[in-house]
């Protein structure tokens, strides 16, 4: 079994944006309404993960770090990848549990504009990416294209 960890952060300027169509009259109106995280808190986000079976016994975890992000607050998230064969997988999905929309209560989203800065603390080469995830009925959907792809040397938004 080979181990590998990576470390990223994501920042930030980590921005959700839904624009909703809701109903007035026959024709729907558009409102947005935004997310935004500057302090990441740490009982403000949750964390599943997914593993295959060539991932079986990885971890991942994050933290809330409050100096070094872009400008200051940010998410460390650290991943630990049991190569166990081919195709290895740890998926950590974290979820801020304040970001919250029911469709029904308040109408349906028409289109998402999605945006983080993140960097990658650890190894060039890890492997490691990050995107938009949302649950919804508990079921959980990750965008898996485009990805945001590690290693990046900087804060990239």
């Amino acid at each position: 079994m080979t181990m590998f960890a990576t470390k990223t952060s994501v920042n930030a300027a980590r921005t959700l944006t839904a624009v909703l169509g809701l109903a007035a009259g026959a024709s729907p109106a558009l409102a947005a309404i935004s997310y935004f995280d500057g302090t990441f808190n740490n009982s403000d986000w949750s964390l599943t993960t997914f593993t295959n079976t060539g991932g079986a016994g990885s971890t991942t975890n994050g933290t809330q770090i409050t100096v070094g992000g872009n400008p200051t607050d940010y998410r460390f998230i650290n991943n630990l990848l049991n190569i166990n064969g081919v195709n290895s997988l740890v998926l950590g999905v974290h979820l801020n549990v304040t970001a919250t929309y029911d469709p029904s209560m308040q109408g349906a989203i028409s289109s998402i504009d999605y945006s983080e800065d993140s960097k990658n603390f650890g190894t060039p080469g890890g492997g490691q990416g990050t995107g938009l995830a949302i649950m919804q009925g508990g079921n959980f959907y990750v965008l898996r294209v485009p990805l945001l792809s590690m290693p990046l040397p900087a804060y990239l938004n």
